[in-house]
């Protein structure tokens, strides 16, 4: 089957030479590996935007987390990031003690918190 790869907007064509995509449901991260040609022309580099398409199907953007080469080809891994990493999470407290927004960090990140000589101010 035919396929194009770009990365960062540049296709690839023919230096190309396999495809493995893993499509993983759920909240689980995507991933492309990919092999090409060494290509003096081409320069991949961690953060690096791949998107692949074939036969109506788009891999979307993925970002290059992974990036190998020996005399003759490259390896590059690229990585969806789950959507929840997209949203942006703000929040405002008002007239709290620092352990409460510690607390509230804390409790929404699924950490626990030890204080050690830290003063409880009020803000």
């Amino acid at each position: 089957m035919d396929y194009e790869v770009f990365i960062d907007g540049v296709n690839l064509g023919n230096i190309k030479k396999g495809i493995q995509i893993t499509d993983r449901q759920g909240a689980k991260a995507d991933d492309i590996r990919l092999i090409i040609l060494n290509d003096e022309n081409l320069i991949v580099k961690r953060g690096s935007i791949l998107e692949c398409s074939f036969g109506g199907f788009s891999s979307g953007k993925m970002n290059v987390d992974t990036i190998s080469s020996n005399s003759t080809n490259t390896q590059i891994g690229a990585i969806s990031a789950p959507l929840s990493s997209k949203i942006k999470h703000t929040r405002h407290w008002l007239k709290v003690r620092l352990f409460d927004i510690v607390n509230d960090v804390a409790v929404n990140n699924g950490l626990s918190v030890f204080y050690q000589g830290v003063t409880n101010y009020y803000y």
